[in-house]
């Protein structure tokens, strides 16, 4: 009983929709601050200060670094989600052995895959796609940054469990402190030094620890809601369980892995290395304007998981309800922001390299794509809510549809139909597509979870 009362959970309190907001913030900024850092370091200045074909290079990663994702993904939400479905039962012990366990996987996982990648890097490079002239630009990324993976998944799932232990701004401060060393680094070692890719690939992987060393104070820290603890009992099925958990999302990076994979082959068939580079810079600037929705959803997911372990289903309803209002708000207010800088950050991103034609390409590019940022949004947060409430065969559905269905039809079809202009188009047809089966998937669920006016809740009250 004394674990039960222990603490008063963050996640728990009953927030209005503005209060449920003004919690996923701090996340919403955490993901933008990255993903402006990360285009920074990995786009802007291999882009100006190396060259089109170093930045074509690096974007040939791109379906490893989905991998990646998944990875992350698979180590990180599935615990996070547990652990705020016990915080919603009472059992704060057990959320803790959670966290603990699933740290221990993670180191796993991690030294696989930086071992696998590092051991068979030449062949799966010339698998993407990549020449002599391009491997050169690819393999520091390889040498460096993935050598260091067990990092950076731990601190995946350090990011989603600040949330989770009722302390998201310490996120958006790990995300401040990787951007600045990352980019004062590249100030230093690219233009200056003329380290080019291989240093921009050091500055990543420095931002990385920095950030790993600010986790693993906060969770030696006993007085927070979550933290370290001696692990008890069986560690391989809870950290199996988290990966159940987890799946949906994991299917839902992999299947980016192979459209990205796709996308490189078609353009490289179509423009060459001009069509990856450009690609490069659209997903950047897409990315800068739809990451921080994805924030928002990683940090109301552990309300929602709380409200769904704790069994109370008008809380659950009104959870749903304000999520529902704050993905409308905030994607209709990216599309207009997006229309407005979409020049001045795609200018950025050029050099004196850049031809007329190369900026035209990647600004038609992102102007089609910022109108799909509604429905993308909706997708991955309605996935992300269905592993919440412990669905998450219906979630890996939708991932599986959304990526690896529609995305790579769309992607092999438009293009045969429209030549480049349809690899651009492709990627909102598959989203919008998606987004009607959601929509679908939503309404007949809608008496399970009680959000329906029925009020019935199936699988909570049976």
């Amino acid at each position: 009983m004394e674990e039960q009362q222990e603490f008063t959970n963050t996640i728990g309190k009953d927030f209005s929709t503005f209060g449920l907001f003004k919690f996923a913030l701090p996340a919403f900024f955490t993901n933008v601050f990255s993903q402006i850092f990360k285009s920074l370091d990995d786009a802007l200045f291999i882009s100006r200060f190396v060259g089109p074909k170093a930045l074509a290079g690096l974007n040939l990663l791109s379906p490893i670094m989905s991998i990646q994702v998944a990875l992350q993904n698979l180590c990180s939400l599935g615990a996070a989600t547990i652990s705020a479905h016990y915080m919603g039962q009472g059992k704060q012990k057990d959320a803790k052995q959670i966290f603990t366990k699933i740290i221990i996987g993670t180191i796993f996982v991690g030294a696989i895959f930086s071992l696998t990648l590092n051991i068979f890097s030449t062949p799966i490079l010339k698998f993407l796609g990549s020449d002599t002239e391009l491997y050169q630009y690819s393999i520091y990324q390889v040498r460096l940054v993935y050598a260091i993976m067990p990092i950076i998944l731990m601190n995946s799932v350090f990011s989603l469990y600040y949330s989770t232990a009722g302390k998201p701004k310490v996120g958006t401060l790990c995300s401040i402190v990787n951007g600045t060393i990352n980019i004062g680094l590249d100030v230093i070692l690219i233009p200056y030094l003329k380290m080019g890719v291989k240093g921009a690939a050091i500055a990543t992987s420095v931002g990385e620890i920095a950030v790993f060393i600010i986790g693993i104070i906060f969770f030696l820290n006993t007085k927070h809601e979550i933290h370290f603890v001696k692990p008890e009992g069986e560690i391989v099925r809870p950290i199996l369980d988290c990966f159940k958990y987890a799946l949906p999302q994991c299917v839902n990076s992999l299947s980016f892995g192979v459209t990205n994979f796709i996308i490189n082959k078609q353009l490289l068939s179509l423009i060459g290395s001009d069509g990856i580079a450009a690609n490069a810079i659209i997903s950047d600037v897409r990315n800068i304007l739809t990451t921080g929705l994805i924030g928002i959803a990683a940090s109301v997911s552990p309300v929602v998981a709380y409200r769904y372990g704790e069994r109370n289903v008008k809380k659950l309803k009104d959870a749903l309800v304000s999520v529902v209002k704050i993905w409308f708000v905030t994607s209709m207010s990216l599309i207009l922001i997006g229309l407005v800088v979409r020049k001045p950050l795609i200018q950025v991103f050029m050099s004196e390299q850049s031809s007329k034609a190369f900026y035209e390409m990647a600004l038609y590019g992102i102007t089609i794509e910022i109108f799909s940022i509604p429905f993308c949004a909706a997708n991955f947060t309605t996935s992300r809510l269905f592993v919440s409430v412990g669905n998450a065969k219906t979630s890996t559905i939708i991932s599986i549809f959304r990526n690896l269905v529609f995305r790579s039809i769309s992607l092999l079809v438009l293009p045969y139909m429209f030549g480049v202009n349809g690899v651009w188009f492709a990627i909102p047809t598959g989203e919008f597509i998606a987004f009607l089966m959601v929509v679908l998937i939503i309404y007949l669920n809608r008496d399970n979870y009680g959000y329906g006016k029925s009020g019935v809740a199936y699988y909570i009250n049976n």
